[in-house]
């Protein structure tokens, strides 16, 4: 599985307090599997934020790194892909989809019924 990480000075806010994010991780969604010469297309960001992330037991390694280390070089990096990783593990499934519902909305849409 590849995942892609930022931590750059151009991260968003955190979608839950708006506040400064550590780091960006790109996951693939386990719901929607590339299809044959596809890479990465169905995707979802998750966002380590040091407030919002502090009671989460898989992120307290993580946010420690950054506590003790301003960037990731050289001598750091494989402990910090290893608690990013960590962190990655820790984390519950995506909501997915229902087929069956999603295919009676669209059915519902094009008749009209949820014009409103």
């Amino acid at each position: 599985m590849n995942i892609d990480v930022r931590t750059d000075g151009d991260l968003p806010g955190c979608h839950r307090c708006q506040g400064q994010l550590y780091l960006t991780a790109r996951l693939p969604h386990p719901g929607f599997p590339p299809r044959a010469g596809q890479i990465g297309v169905w995707s979802r960001i998750v966002g380590l934020c040091p407030r919002c992330d502090a009671a989460d037991a898989h992120a307290h390694a993580l946010l420690a790194f950054f506590a003790y280390h301003p960037q990731i070089n050289e001598g750091n990096a494989a402990e910090f892909a290893a608690l990013v990783q960590d962190w990655i593990s820790g984390m519950p499934p995506p909501r997915t989809v229902d087929q069956r519902t999603l295919e009676e909305e669209i059915t519902a849409w094009r008749r009209g019924e949820l014009d409103g």
